[in-house]
């Protein structure tokens, strides 16, 4: 099934817009719509889900805010008057033409002069219209036009005929159990298995209260069995709430990871900030210390180091005397003296005048410059000099060595300022705040997704048991429906209701087993078949859980490590899996399929999405950014056709042009 045609009636940008996509010859039924951001080309896809489903899940803030009816009617409205908007497709099948209206009225009130404006919808209509090969047409409306939609496109697995690019990327990380389970339920039609079910189960639980009536044991095990039956439901049910909220927090997380992605980790670099800063406030107190105690110490020698000069000539000036056999003394000048007075040696020997002796001893007499007291106060002079020359040569030393720690230091010091420089760096122009809520918020939903982690297996052990004694009770009842010979036609029933029902479910379960195992084979097939990585994976599994996995030829999962290219590949081969192991050859619409990826890949997805093109209709909505030389070099070969989308200028409707190919080969 293919769209032929779409026409708008005022719907938002496209007042009066009719959009022809015919397969041309020799070309692929690929459609390329080309437009700069916030013209209308998201609204395309948005118009036709409204079409189909009543639906806009792809507005942008700006389109959430203003009216839905095209903003030049809204103008001119004339107050009170009914106003129509309209959508309608025109499709095709390989049997029948089939168009899907939808109308939707509003009436229009302005406030104060022109400045402003209310309205609100009055009525609507939705019609699908069936014409056979010879040319008998059946209108159905409500309900059962809703119906015929299904044929189209069925509502549960839309999402898998409608994407934007963004999801495209997201579509294997965000509880892809849940999301695969739902779409091969709806695909496999067991719905109406349920529905049977759940009313032959009601059947027999009204039987077992006919039985308890006649039995009061009977009663007893059958009310025990009906409680065991809520304890199914209740844990049934929180389990599967259990799976939303992991759902819900995987989501959450996955998108706020995306709010972050290229920004810095402003937690690890504050940390990291504050731990220097307490380094620095450590080592500044060492370097003030070591610089207070060079000062102390200088300021206690500074007597002995100011007098150094003086000190080191004093010396140089003993030394000489040294030298000149001044000091110490070596006699005693007034013991000669006496001597040549009393003409008498200290050995009693006598000193005569003019004697050779005497002669000596005047010679030792005029040679003695000091006398002993002055040579002696000398020689205790010079005991402090040398001390204060030690004193000076020590402080020398004790100064290098403070001079250099004070030095390592401040290079210490220099060192950690240089470091939270560099992150003040690359902190800056981050919203510091926003940046802390996000990482904030995913600790949050990480604890989330935790809890009912932990809590899915305490669930799944009471749903286990619960089913277990459901079962056991089960068998009790039935042992005493049979001892009571009174109740063997509602035995019967019974028995009868409960193959049914177990019929039933594994029924369902084969079912949606074998729909899983097809789409999985069907997905694998498709994804080798695309993937320009032609030697790096074999396989694709969809597991008992739902969820999926692709396989590297050396044995391990690496769905973890995709990129989002190789996502949007698997996306694509699922969805396409999905299309055809349901029957539909429905359409793709994507807004942006390049807008998560770049580089070459960007070709490579224009491949894989002309190559798509062959077997089904296929709609892209680009920006001219998105249209790169190389993109529409491939486009260009098999688009049968390429639009530009314009807007007026007064901003208000769009034009729809035919758009200049270039020829890029």
């Amino acid at each position: 099934m293919r769209i032929k045609k779409i026409k708008f009636k005022n719907y938002r940008q496209y007042k009066d817009v009719e959009i022809i996509l015919k397969k041309k010859e020799n070309k692929n039924d690929l459609h390329v719509f080309i437009s700069v951001m916030g013209t209308g080309k998201s609204n395309l896809l948005n118009a036709i889900n409204w079409c189909l489903f009543k639906e806009e899940p792809f507005l942008s803030r700006k389109d959430r805010k203003s009216p839905q009816l095209n903003l030049s009617i809204v103008k001119d409205a004339v107050d009170d008057e009914e106003y129509r908007m309209r959508v309608e497709i025109f499709a095709e099948t390989l049997t029948n033409q089939i168009s899907f209206l939808r109308d939707q009225y509003f009436q229009i009130h302005k406030i104060n002069n022109d400045q402003g404006y209310n309205s609100h919808e009055t009525r609507e209509q939705f019609i699908t219209t069936l014409i056979d090969d010879n040319g008998n047409s059946k209108l159905y409306t409500d309900e059962e036009a809703n119906e015929k939609v299904k044929l189209f496109v069925p509502y549960g697995i839309k999402d898998y005929f409608f994407f934007d690019g963004e999801r495209l990327d997201k579509y294997f990380k965000e509880a892809t159990g849940q999301h695969i389970k739902n779409a091969i339920y709806q695909i496999s039609q067991v719905e109406l298995l349920d529905r049977s079910r759940i009313h032959m189960q009601k059947t027999l639980e009204g039987l077992q209260k006919d039985a308890g009536k006649k039995s009061p044991e009977i009663e007893k095990t059958r009310k025990e069995l009906e409680g065991e039956n809520n304890n199914i439901k209740t844990h049934s049910n929180e389990l599967e709430n259990c799976k939303k909220q992991i759902a819900i927090a995987k989501k959450n997380i996955n998108k706020l990871e995306d709010n972050l992605r290229g920004m810095p980790d402003t937690e690890k670099l504050q940390k990291q900030k504050d731990s220097l800063k307490d380094d620095f406030i450590k080592q500044e107190k060492l370097y003030t210390d070591k610089i207070k105690a060079k000062n102390e110490f200088l300021f206690s020698n500074g007597i002995n180091i100011f007098l150094w000069p003086t000190t080191k000539n004093a010396l140089e000036t003993f030394n000489k005397l040294e030298d000149d056999g001044q000091i110490p003394p070596t006699h005693d000048k007034d013991l000669l003296q006496k001597i040549i007075t009393k003409e008498k040696c200290i050995c009693e020997r006598d000193i005569k005048c003019g004697s050779i002796e005497e002669k000596a001893i005047l010679s030792l007499i005029n040679s003695i410059k000091l006398s002993p007291k002055t040579s002696q106060e000398l020689t205790k002079m010079k005991e402090e000099l040398v001390s204060n020359k030690n004193t000076v040569e020590l402080y020398t030393r004790k100064n290098s060595s403070i001079t250099k720690e004070i030095k390592n230091l401040k290079e210490v010091l220099d060192g950690i300022d240089g470091k939270i420089k560099d992150i003040d760096r690359q902190l800056a122009g981050f919203d510091m705040i926003k940046i802390r809520y996000w990482r904030e918020e995913i600790r949050k939903f990480e604890e989330l997704r935790d809890e009912n982690h932990k809590s899915l297996g305490i669930f799944e052990t009471l749903l286990s048991n619960a089913k277990n004694k459901f079962k056991e009770l089960t068998e009790i009842l039935n042992k005493e429906i049979l001892r009571e010979s009174k109740l063997e036609n509602l035995r019967n029933d019974m028995l009868l209701a409960q193959d049914i029902i177990k019929i039933l479910e594994e029924s369902n379960e084969e079912i949606m087993n074998s729909m899983r195992q097809q789409i999985e084979s069907e997905t694998e097939k498709r994804f080798l078949q695309l993937h320009w990585k032609k030697n790096t994976y074999k396989e694709v599994k969809i597991k008992d859980d739902y969820t999926i996995s692709t396989i590297h030829n050396l044995g391990f999962d690496c769905m973890d490590t995709f990129s989002g290219g190789e996502r949007e590949v698997l996306a694509l081969a699922f969805s396409t899996a999905l299309h055809n192991i349901s029957g539909s050859d429905s359409m793709i619409v994507i807004d942006r399929p390049f807008a998560m990826v770049s580089g070459i890949t960007t070709e490579y997805i224009a491949n894989i999405l002309s190559e798509i093109s062959s077997e089904r209709q296929v709609i892209l909505l680009l920006t001219p950014n998105d249209y790169s030389k190389k993109v529409g070099a491939i486009l260009e070969k098999k688009a049968s056709n390429i639009f530009e989308m314009k807007l007026s200028k007064n901003e208000r409707e769009l034009k729809l042009e035919e758009y200049k190919y270039v020829n890029y080969t």
